[in-house]
């Protein structure tokens, strides 16, 4: 069974670019690098906006973006039960573009990891 994020890219051949963006406009976050990256799984892929902070100077790495996009996995949490497990208050409207930005890759990586999803949520975060 995989258990690091590592393992899981190298035993899924799983490919990403990286193109740097100005913006991004699913949600705001004016002190950031941001990046469009592009995950391949097969003959599969996904693209996904990913911001990171102006002190990491390098691209992002798959298994950060991987990581994260595991981390903001929210199939089937409501917004309230979003809020709660992510400190943010549920009359935010900010707080409502992020669920569904996250709402909106959590899709994207169903369909990319349909087989070996549960391998990729159960790997050890970083």
């Amino acid at each position: 069974m995989t258990n690091t994020l590592k393992q899981f890219i190298k035993d899924n051949d799983i490919k990403m670019t990286v193109k740097r963006i100005d913006e991004r406009k699913d949600i705001k976050w004016n002190d950031a690098n941001h990046f469009k990256c592009t995950l391949k799984n097969g003959s599969k892929s996904i693209s996904i906006n990913f911001s990171q902070g102006y002190g990491i100077k390098n691209d992002p790495e798959i298994d950060s973006v991987l990581n994260s996009l595991k981390i903001d996995f929210v199939d089937g949490l409501s917004f309230q039960d979003f809020c709660l497990d992510f400190g943010y208050p549920t009359d935010s409207i900010s707080a409502l573009k992020t669920y569904k930005a996250c709402l909106k890759n959590t899709e994207k990586v169903k369909k990319l990891f349909n087989g070996s999803l549960d391998n990729l949520l159960n790997c050890e975060s970083l």
